[in-house]
């Protein structure tokens, strides 16, 4: 039987069931935003509605930061200039490799 499961990428779990050796790829993938918002005010940058990225404090007109943050498609960033919208990107696809995102 262990002979036969090796052949199938399977193993044996200390319970005695089949397991597999195989492992979803993760990918790195890092988030470079700058802010080049017409004007010099500054932004805040949301994931979803409430996951606030940059909580230092909001990022100054001509700067960028790097954010480590799980990406998914159909994930929406929100930036906003005090409690104003302005704008939103929202996450088509993510490519399948590891990877600097620059928005």
């Amino acid at each position: 039987l262990t002979e036969s499961l090796r052949h199938t990428g399977q193993h044996i779990n200390h319970d005695g069931r089949a397991g597999t050796f195989v492992k979803a790829l993760e990918f790195k993938h890092r988030l470079r935003i700058c802010n080049a918002y017409p004007g010099t005010a500054a932004i805040d940058i949301y994931k979803g509605k409430g996951d606030r990225l940059n909580g230092d404090g909001p990022m100054p007109y001509k700067s960028c930061n790097d954010f480590v943050t799980p990406l998914k498609a159909g994930d929406k960033l929100e930036f906003k200039i005090g409690d104003t919208n302005a704008g939103t990107f929202s996450i088509a696809d993510l490519p399948n490799n590891d990877a600097v995102l620059f928005l």
